[in-house]
């Protein structure tokens, strides 16, 4: 390249007017330079904005993956101490199912299941059993050394068990707090623990018995019922002829021989209580058994003659 093709710039303060820059590179009016600055400042801000939002979201992040670890090495721990059978560990998995962390962490229940040592049926399952049961009321049983099955079956009470005093729990004796099971009210602390267990055994005895026989009122209600429906049934089936569904030409036939065996009963009937030697001293109760026999042998007399009259009727 040429000496020409060198431009050198002359120093400001020796004189001359410096190079035109504006034309080339920037804003050539003061509005545009302000618009300009602006719009720089804006991306700037955008960009603040962003790693700070990113940064938040990565320490939430971070939090909630560090939370959710800390309580499945939690329930880790208590899986290998008791075969899978540790309240406490079984406490923890639920507070992390309710609290949702693991989510924020972007973990599955299955797995947070897996990576604490559970099956997660089983975990669900047994999660579900103690449901009626408050967290903290949980963590207190684990403290006093109930295992899972224990609480589960405390859990089967229900409401029916209550708390008094919890502030006032003391781990190990003399504790002010007080577990009531159906108004029996035992200290509710570790000394105390195998004779609450006592009581929860007896109350879920009694309510065995009860529910006992209630199923058993409840099958002698059900065959009286049967009974009763089949008695039913059989009245219908024996007035079938009297309103068949078909109603054909030998209906009146069908039903005067119901009628007929209607009458053999009665008949019967008479027999057994009509010839009893007794009435002979008491003429009074002969008197009303034949002024019975009158009436009924008239209203048979009436429906013989209307029977003439509709079958026997002369032509004209």
């Amino acid at each position: 390249m040429g000496t020409g093709a060198v431009v050198k710039l002359k120093n400001n303060t020796g004189g001359g007017d410096p190079p035109a820059l504006g034309k080339s590179f920037g804003p050539a009016s003061v509005e545009e330079e302000f618009e300009f600055e602006r719009a720089a400042e804006d991306e700037s801000d955008l960009i603040i904005l962003k790693a700070r939002q990113m940064a938040k979201d990565q320490e939430e992040f971070s939090a909630a993956m560090e939370r959710t670890h800390q309580a499945i090495g939690r329930v880790q721990i208590g899986t290998l101490a008791a075969r899978q059978l540790s309240l406490q560990s079984l406490v923890d998995l639920r507070r992390l199912k309710e609290s949702g962390e693991y989510k924020k962490a972007g973990k599955t229940w299955a797995t947070c299941c897996r990576e604490g040592g559970w099956n997660r049926r089983n975990a669900d399952r047994l999660i579900e059993n103690l449901r009626p049961l408050a967290l903290e009321f949980l963590d207190n049983l684990s403290n006093f050394r109930f295992s899972t099955i224990e609480a589960k079956r405390i859990a089967m009470l229900g409401t029916s068990v209550q708390l008094r005093d919890a502030s006032k729990l003391d781990k190990l004796s003399n504790s002010e707090a007080a577990i009531i099971i159906d108004e029996r009210e035992v200290p509710f602390d570790e000394i105390h623990r195998e004779e609450i267990l006592t009581i929860v055994d007896e109350a879920l005895s009694k309510r065995e018995k009860e529910a006992k026989k209630a199923e058993k009122e409840l099958k002698e209600a059900n065959k009286e019922h049967e009974t009763e429906k089949k008695s039913l049934l059989k009245e219908i089936e024996r007035l079938k002829p009297f309103d068949p569904e078909d109603k054909g030409l030998d209906r009146s036939l069908k039903q005067m021989e119901e009628i007929e065996k209607g009458f053999n009963e009665w008949e019967n009937g008479l027999r057994r209580f009509c010839f009893d030697k007794r009435l002979d001293t008491h003429p009074e109760i002969q008197a009303r058994i034949e002024a019975i026999q009158v009436r009924v042998r008239e209203r048979w007399l009436m429906f013989c003659e209307d029977w003439d009259a509709f079958a026997n009727a002369e032509t004209e």
